[in-house]
């Protein structure tokens, strides 16, 4: 994501419990089927006010999406991640 410095891998399968834009503060964790590159790679990145709003703006526009994800920005019609084909 512009702005981060994330990996794409890690902007895909971002999601909104990694995010607290009340402190401006993007978290980057392991998950049940996903790790960051190295070990070092979990890490707070505090977030500039362009990546804010662009947060802001994907968090409505997953408001509006039929299909519910817990992921920042899901693929197209569906919950799971945009595919790797998808993101380069």
């Amino acid at each position: 994501m512009i702005f981060t410095g994330l990996r794409k891998g890690e902007v895909r399968r971002l999601e909104w419990s990694d995010v607290d834009l009340g402190n401006r503060l993007l978290h980057v964790t392991s998950k049940e089927t996903w790790g960051p590159k190295t070990e070092s790679s979990t890490r707070t990145i505090p977030l500039c006010e362009p990546a804010v709003e662009a947060l802001q703006m994907a968090w409505e526009r997953v408001e509006k999406r039929s299909v519910k994800s817990s992921l920042v920005f899901p693929g197209r019609n569906t919950p799971r991640p945009i595919p790797r084909s998808r993101s380069r």
